[in-house]
């Protein structure tokens, strides 16, 4: 009979981020295996999710990362390998060997990774571990901003930034799913509007050819009730001007600002904080933030 409680340590192979580096420069390396302790499982990792938050960190620029050297990912799928104490694995809804998909809040680019309890979920048996593992992270976060602060609606018209992303693809399903008529994608490129249509975009966007503000505001000139900003940069205000009475912006991101020379982000950061306030109390409309790390 398998044991659930932890084994003694021993070296697995992983990703370990070494220094601040480029892509190219990752490689394979053996590193201590994580014991679970109470209130944690281990998963023996079929699959793990790569995310913007991976790639941040692995430049340096990421507040919430552990110091280097660390393991990034933050997504897994897998089976479960053994639990921190033995007592839980009898409330779980899954035991040892089982099939499951996990937040790991890092560690995830390994051989096996330590996920909470309450983050942990039995994989559907039709479901592959590549497809456990493209969940967590992208679909938690695409909810979070459009139920829990986006108070989306069935009756809701939606304008999804970076549609053709991670986070864009899950939400155009769950916006789908709770029956919104008017989805407005924006995207950059032929193939990634052709993409978004497919998944049930209502009307595309290509911001590279014309200016999405002024296309959502001549579709539908009573304004947005939300949208998903990851982004950041002078397409809050712009968003901000798109809302009708009640709407609201949440912003989970700020694609915009990564990677640029400082010098370069001055005037986008201005724009963000110039906003007037006496027009949102107005509309009774506003920005929300939200941090997707920390769900």
């Amino acid at each position: 009979m398998a044991s659930t409680s932890a084994a003694p340590a021993q070296s697995m192979r992983a990703v370990q981020y070494q220094k601040a580096c480029a892509a190219a420069d990752l490689a394979i390396s053996n590193v201590p295996r994580p014991v679970p302790k109470a209130g944690e499982i281990l998963v023996k990792v079929r699959a793990f999710g790569l995310n913007f938050a991976d790639i941040v960190s692995r430049n340096g620029k990421y507040k919430d990362a552990p110091p280097f050297p660390f393991v990034p990912g933050y997504e897994v799928a897998g089976t479960v390998e053994c639990f921190g104490e033995e007592a839980e694995a009898a409330g779980a809804p899954y035991g040892v060997g089982d099939r499951v998909l996990a937040f790991t809040m890092f560690g995830g680019y390994a051989e096996y990774a330590i996920a909470p309890l309450e983050g942990v979920l039995p994989l559907p048996d039709d479901w592959t571990f590549e497809m456990g593992a493209s969940i967590p992270v992208q679909f938690a976060t695409a909810w979070h901003c459009l139920f829990e602060t986006g108070a989306l609606r069935k009756s809701s018209r939606v304008l999804l930034h970076a549609a053709a992303g991670g986070v864009g693809q899950a939400a155009i399903q769950l916006c789908r799913s709770a029956g919104c008529e008017v989805v407005i994608g924006t995207c950059g490129s032929p193939q990634k509007m052709e993409l978004i249509g497919e998944k049930g975009v209502t009307h595309p966007i290509n911001y590279r050819t014309e200016d999405y503000a002024a296309r959502v505001q001549e579709m539908f000139p009573e304004g947005i009730d939300v949208i998903l900003n990851s982004l950041g940069g002078d397409t809050i205000k712009k968003d901000l001007a798109l809302l009708r009475p009640g709407g609201r912006v949440v912003a989970f991101g700020a694609a915009q600002l990564s990677g640029a020379p400082w010098y370069s982000l001055i005037g986008k950061v201005i724009s963000m904080l110039t906003v007037n306030a006496i027009d949102l109390l107005m509309t009774s409309s506003g920005a929300h933030n939200t941090a997707s790390t920390h769900l």
